[in-house]
């Protein structure tokens, strides 16, 4: 490989970390996009739900981590690949002042990258979702930017091309200008493992799940959950935020009525409350994916008589802001028991357990309780 092309690869990655590491702290601190989280999310919309069912059945919530491990790993590559054409490329990285390279190194991998998000977004069509196109456009320029002033830096000047010039070099310039990069390179290196450092640690921090006993009286106080410990497992690495007071949920598809209702006109309707554990398909024996709430809401066949379903439909499917759809049975949807739930253990639904509108189906797994619901739909067959 050309000494130009590899070191522009590993300058290339250690600037892609340093760029992730931007990114990943404007989507805490902004709610900005992440490029591999929305990678992962794309990855989870596209795979076929049997698979699905088995990858969490088997890894559980390692299985959203692994592909968003893979996504990361994919990224600091594309940025090495990036980083490498860069340094390969004369017209701009030699010739020209620094600030015009760093323009150069940052408009490159910013149309790059914003094509692939561009394309990740429009592939997943997660409707209604805080991730838009602005959104995606504006929290992508701050990490190129850091990316593009990374190689910059670590450029340096221009070598000289003549061998000339290079004799007539100053005895201690090349000791002097591998050390300057040596330095610059510690430098970028201890931010980026730093920022780095605080991400693994805050994705992979201990759940603050605990074991919940299974009663068959679910009405004892002391089995209840709370809200922190309730366990979670879905597709997201970050649970989606959804603004409460611009939603609204829209009931559709073999109806005779669509229905577009906020949160307040649901609030209003006949309210329903009980007690219901949950657990998720992957859970063992002993384990602590198994929780119990009290779940405050709207029965769903109170929603399906106002729109009047239609004889042909057999289906209820719930679709989410994040992508996610799920299907149950017409005749389990119009159960009492079945719960529309806006309110868990007395308090409004948490953002992490589906806010602010979620299913509660008894006697199906958890996958089948489908949080952050933006629309229902009946439909004769899935």
């Amino acid at each position: 490989m050309d000494p130009s092309t590899k070191r522009g690869f590993l300058v290339g990655v250690l600037g892609g970390a340093i760029a992730l590491g931007v990114s990943f702290l404007i989507r805490i601190v902004a709610g900005g996009v992440f490029l591999p989280e929305l990678a992962a999310q794309t990855l989870f919309s596209l795979t076929p739900g049997a698979i699905e069912s088995k990858a969490v059945e088997t890894l559980q919530s390692l299985a959203k981590y692994s592909a968003f491990t893979a996504a990361v790993g994919a990224n600091v590559v594309v940025y090495g690949i990036l980083g490498a054409l860069l340094f390969r490329t004369k017209s701009i990285s030699e010739g020209s002042s620094r600030l015009e390279r760093f323009a150069s190194f940052s408009l490159l991998p910013y149309l790059v990258l914003a094509a692939a998000g561009i394309a990740l977004l429009f592939t997943t069509a997660i409707q209604s979702s805080p991730v838009s196109l602005p959104v995606l456009l504006v929290s992508m320029v701050p990490p190129q930017l850091a990316f593009g002033a990374t190689l910059a830096i670590l450029k340096g000047d221009a070598k000289p091309t003549d061998l000339c010039q290079a004799v007539k070099a100053p005895k201690g310039t090349k000791f002097d200008r591998r050390r300057r990069l040596f330095i610059r390179a510690g430098v970028a290196s201890a931010v980026g493992a730093a920022i780095l450092v605080y991400g693994v640690g805050f994705l992979l921090r201990p759940s603050n799940t605990s074991t919940v006993q299974a009663s068959p009286n679910a009405l004892v106080s002391q089995n209840l959950t709370a809200n922190a410990n309730f366990y979670r497992v879905d597709v997201n690495i970050f649970p989606p935020s959804v603004d409460s007071s611009t939603w609204n949920l829209k009931v559709f598809g073999l109806v005779n009525t669509e229905l577009n209702l906020n949160l307040a006109q649901l609030q209003q309707m006949a309210v329903m409350e009980q007690y219901n554990t949950l657990e998720c398909v992957s859970n063992t024996i002993g384990g602590d994916l198994i929780s119990t709430a009290q779940w405050t809401g709207v029965k769903l066949k109170d929603l399906l008589n106002m729109a009047g379903v239609q004889s042909s439909a057999d289906y209820v499917v719930f679709r989410a802001v994040d992508g996610y759809d799920v299907g149950i049975p017409l005749d389990t949807a119009m159960l009492d028991a079945t719960l529309l739930a806006y309110e868990m253990n007395g308090s409004p639904l948490p953002t992490d357990h589906g806010s602010p509108l979620r299913a509660i189906v008894p006697g199906l797994y958890g996958m089948m309780n489908c949080k952050w619901i933006v629309s229902i739909e009946a439909v004769s067959g899935v």
